[in-house]
C-alpha cells in the first residue's frame, strides 16, 4: 500500500511540476494586466516551482520578464542594459517597468488629446 500511495504522489508530482515548468516558460503579459499584476502572476508561478524544489534564479526571472513583454516594450531593452550590471535586480527591474508604464500612460493620454482637439478644431472659411 505505502508502496502505491508513494508511486502516485510522484507522478502527480512530476505532473504538477512539468505543469508549472510550461506555465512559466509560455507565460506572457496579458494585455489587460498592468505591470505589477504581470510581475505578480509571474512571480506566483515562481513560487511554486520554488516548492516543489526548483532553482529559479533571479537573472532567469528577470530574462522571462523581458522576453514576456509586449512590443511596446521593445526599446525598454536598450534602457536595461544601460543599467549597471549590479543594479540589475528584480526590485530595480520592477520600479523601471513600472515608471516606464507610467510614461507610457503620459505619452498616450497626450496623443489621445490631441487627437480630439484636432477633430474638434475646424478652420474658418
Amino acid at each position: 500500500m505505502w508502496d502505491t500511495l508513494k508511486s502516485v504522489y510522484e507522478q502527480t508530482s512530476r505532473s504538477n511540476l512539468l505543469f508549472l515548468q510550461q506555465k512559466y516558460y509560455s507565460y506572457i503579459k496579458d494585455p489587460e494586466d498592468d505591470i505589477a499584476t504581470f510581475l505578480s502572476k509571474l512571480m506566483e508561478i515562481v513560487q511554486h516551482l520554488r516548492d516543489q524544489g526548483e532553482c529559479i534564479s533571479d537573472s532567469m526571472i528577470i530574462t522571462k520578464v523581458l522576453m514576456s513583454l509586449p512590443a511596446e516594450y521593445n526599446h525598454f531593452y536598450s534602457a536595461w542594459e544601460s543599467v549597471r550590471a549590479e543594479d540589475q535586480n528584480l526590485n530595480t527591474l520592477r520600479a523601471r517597468l513600472m515608471a516606464e508604464e507610467i510614461r507610457m500612460g503620459a505619452q498616450e493620454k497626450q496623443k489621445s488629446e490631441a487627437f480630439l482637439a484636432k477633430r474638434q478644431y475646424r478652420p474658418a472659411n
